[in-house]
């Protein structure tokens, strides 16, 4: 952790150096520190600029900020009156990690949550979409100033610039308007939750395999929604299109290799060619999406077949 030393000068730490024991002045009765207490004092010292500084200090952490990358930060967004409490928070933590005392089993949240959470204090199952974890980690690479930029190109309301590429996002996710058959007052009062919950879910393009059971069944239950279904879909009709989904693809599959193979046990029986012609060509193993194309067209109508 960046705290300054005596013999530091370069530091944002430059004042005179502190008694250390003025560090620990949140003692508990197990002998821990307070880390709650002084993070609500730092948050309250650091006003507005609160969450540039913890995201700062979790690159830090995180390897993704040096020392002198994060003293910057740190003195840009804390005024030096109060970085005798940043050097308590430090000090305090690292105190508290090698104390044999374990912490309390439930803490309040102080500072910025940096994800919504339900009435439980569980994550949103979609925060595991990875989609949002790529989003998240594209973003994450970015230099520091691209996402302050970032950030305040959303925070300006210039949204109409970002409305291309949520349109481009939702394109293929929307197949029709939602038909409404009832009053807008008259919805049920998830309608919103679920529809919005199956646009966002992700596609087997962005999964790269066949959608989970709850992904599949919030894009069905969207799909329901946008043709007036409220009900919704059942946990058969998810499990039953899964079955279908899987045994198309092995029909696809299947039907592309019979047509690919040339005398094999499987596949199309074709002359013998000459023994030069036959070394001559590399052996191809592998299905392309040209032989899936030709497969399609010549049998557009693959059917799942009975096993």
């Amino acid at each position: 952790m960046t705290v300054l030393n005596k013999d530091d000068t370069t530091s944002f730490h430059s004042k005179p150096p502190v008694n250390h024991k003025s560090h620990f002045a949140h003692p508990t009765a197990n002998g821990r520190q307070d880390v709650l207490a002084l993070k609500q004092q730092l948050a309250d010292a650091l006003g507005e600029n609160g969450p540039l500084y913890w995201d700062a200090l979790r690159d830090f952490v995180m390897g993704k900020l040096n020392r002198q990358e994060f003293d910057f930060y740190a003195n840009l967004y804390l005024n030096r009156q109060h970085a005798h409490l940043h050097n308590a928070f430090i000090l305090s933590t690292v105190h508290n990690a090698q104390a044999n005392t374990p912490p309390p089993s439930k803490h309040r949240l102080v500072g910025w949550a940096k994800r919504k959470r339900g009435k439980e204090g569980i994550v949103d199952e979609f925060e595991q979409d990875p989609r949002k974890q790529k989003l998240k980690s594209d973003v994450m690479s970015l230099s520091k100033a691209d996402r302050e930029r970032l950030k305040t190109l959303v925070k300006s309301g210039e949204k109409n610039k970002l409305r291309p590429y949520v349109d481009q996002l939702l394109g293929a996710r929307v197949s029709r308007p939602p038909i409404l058959p009832v009053a807008l007052n008259q919805l049920p009062p998830q309608y919103s939750q679920e529809y919005s919950k199956g646009l966002m879910a992700p596609l087997c393009i962005d999964l790269k395999e066949l959608p989970t059971p709850e992904t599949l069944h919030a894009r069905m239950t969207s799909i329901a929604l946008e043709n007036g279904l409220l009900g919704g879909v059942g946990e058969d009709v998810v499990n039953v299109m899964l079955f279908a989904a899987e045994n198309y693809i092995k029909s696809s599959i299947t039907s592309a290799i019979c047509k690919r193979r040339t005398n094999r046990c499987i596949g199309v029986q074709m002359p013998k060619k000459e023994e030069k012609e036959e070394q001559q060509k590399e052996e191809e193993t592998s299905i392309t999406l040209k032989d899936l194309a030709f497969s399609y067209r010549i049998t557009p109508y693959i059917v799942m077949k009975k096993n």
